[in-house]
């Protein structure tokens, strides 16, 4: 190529890079516009899109040998026994709580309940109906029609298989009442008791995020996160299948 041809191309390369970051940056500020709610749509003609999702709040779930139930003021004394414990801690980025820190979140999330896209469980034992964790959905996207759900739990109840009755009772609220498409979790790669629990209730392992854990007991190392999830279309046929009468099961 000659020395004249790539000096006549630069300007056009300048222009469409120029234009590249002119189209940048107006796609951004358009979608900032949009999530703080100064227009209604990038394409004002368009119909509001609509979510076909109804939150209903924290509402009693029962299972086999649990509830799950809003907290209340009384519960404060059983979560301050594993929310200050470091084991149960070990695979969350936050620290232990102190009892008053335990209290103010508590209150916290009592009156979080007034909101109806509030979903925040004790689990409870149906024998004692004492607090021996909590399950949660911590972040969501509406219009997505997708959240994400955390827990934490008592390390005596370890191995007994209430987490997995927990997340499955939640699952099947947040997708079959609340109408949620998509519902998934994560955890450090070398926690294999919740990957196990995860794949336990029904979710698939998407993939991986690279060093998106900082490890506690060595700040210079990272852990890889696991993110799992479930879809409206994978939880209907495991309804399906679990809800299916022997009649209805192929013989030999």
């Amino acid at each position: 190529m000659a020395c004249g041809t790539i000096f006549s191309a630069a300007p056009d390369i300048f222009c469409e890079k120029k234009m590249e970051i002119r189209h940048f940056l107006a796609c951004q500020l358009l979608l900032h516009l949009v999530k703080y709610r100064r227009i209604s749509s990038i394409f004002p003609d368009d119909a509001p899109m609509e979510v076909a999702m109804q939150h209903l709040g924290t509402l009693p779930l029962m299972t086999d040998r649990l509830q799950l139930t809003p907290l209340h003021p009384a519960d404060l004394e059983n979560v301050v026994t594993w929310s200050s414990d470091p084991a149960v801690y070990e695979y969350i980025q936050a620290e232990p709580k102190t009892r008053e820190e335990t209290k103010t979140i508590l209150n916290r999330i009592i009156e979080r309940y007034a909101y109806p896209s509030t979903y925040y469980w004790a689990i409870r034992l149906r024998d004692s109906e004492r607090c021996i964790g909590c399950i949660f959905v911590d972040m969501m996207v509406e219009a997505g029609c997708w959240c994400s759900v955390d827990f934490l739990m008592d390390r005596r109840q370890w191995g007994n298989s209430y987490l997995s009755e927990a997340l499955k009772a939640v699952i099947d609220f947040l997708i079959g009442q609340v109408g949620f498409h998509r519902v998934q979790t994560k955890t450090p790669i070398n926690d294999h008791m919740n990957g196990h629990v995860f794949l336990k209730v029904g979710m698939l392992r998407d993939g991986v995020l690279r060093e998106c854990f900082r490890a506690k007991d060595r700040p210079d190392s990272w852990y890889d996160v696991a993110v799992y999830s479930i879809l409206e279309p994978e939880w209907r046929t495991l309804q399906e299948w679990q809800h299916a009468d022997d009649d209805d099961l192929p013989t030999l």
